[in-house]
């Protein structure tokens, strides 16, 4: 026989268990701190089948970035965990907390990179996009900007370029850490080539150094765009050329500069620079 002081004893243990799972994630996602989610998810792990998927994620994923082969796992990892999220999906709670509880498995999809990867992050990505509930939480939309640059990803990888773009186009508002930002531009600048969208690639290009003036990689890219189009004038891009070292003077040492000099023949003696090819 169940005494209730039995069942409030029981149902407080739960509420601990459910209270170190959701610690785990929010030290995990929100705080960025893998050693305290670890700790959080290993006290949970003996009475909760999900917090222990948590802390396979977070092994294998640690596997596959020290060098260690860990994909196949990983992806039993996933799916195991894909069908506790369903027995919870029910809660009341659900909507205005799944993003902390899917987030975890779009990193994992998204370090797998395999077709099947990208499916499954796909569909994660919509079912989250499509509830309003988390979002009012969402301080500086750190969580959908995470969201959306996986959701970009995962169009990549799944061949569908021009929802990728889209995707891409929209991360690009929501981003301001530079060298993120600055991916985010080479990865657009990359997939409205393979398009065929020449103006559209001049435009990020350009955009891109407006927006990254500091930054050295963005324009190497925009020169040699310049410099390998040959309906543009050479003193034009001369001009282009000396633009870019009057705002980044250092850039002369840079390695990618150095071989587009060579390239096309670039020579800079004080203020006058020519393009010979």
């Amino acid at each position: 026989e169940v005494t209730a002081s039995g069942q409030k004893k029981e149902v407080k243990e739960n509420e601990h268990i459910h209270t170190q799972l959701e610690l785990g994630l929010l030290y995990l996602t929100e705080l960025e701190d893998e050693e305290q989610s670890l700790a959080c998810f290993e006290e949970a792990a003996a009475y909760s089948e999900l917090a222990e998927i948590y802390l396979k994620i977070i092994h294998y994923i640690g596997r596959e970035k020290n060098g260690t082969y860990a994909g196949r796992e990983l992806e039993q990892a996933l799916q195991k965990g894909s069908e506790e999220l369903e027995k919870v999906k029910a809660e009341e709670w659900w909507e205005q907390k799944q993003v902390l509880y899917q987030i975890p498995f779009l990193r994992a999809y998204g370090l797998l990179n395999t077709k099947s990867s990208a499916e499954a992050a796909i569909y994660t990505c919509a079912e989250l996009l499509e509830s309003d509930a988390w979002k009012s939480r969402d301080r500086g939309k750190k969580h959908e900007l995470e969201v959306r640059t996986y959701l970009a990803g995962a169009f990549e990888t799944a061949g569908e370029d021009e929802r990728a773009i889209e995707e891409y186009e929209t991360v690009k508002e929501l981003e301001e850490e530079p060298a993120a930002l600055e991916q985010i531009y080479a990865k657009l600048e990359g997939l409205y080539e393979r398009a065929g969208q020449k103006e559209n690639v001049w435009q990020i290009l350009k955009e891109g150094t407006e927006k990254m003036p500091q930054s050295e990689q963005t324009w190497v890219r925009y020169l040699k765009q310049c410099c390998a189009d040959n309906e543009i004038d050479r003193e034009v891009c001369a001009e282009y050329v000396k633009n870019a070292l009057s705002m980044l003077p250092d850039i002369k040492d840079n390695v990618e500069f150095q071989k587009l000099q060579k390239e096309y023949e670039i020579t800079v003696e004080g203020e006058n620079v020519c393009v010979g090819r």
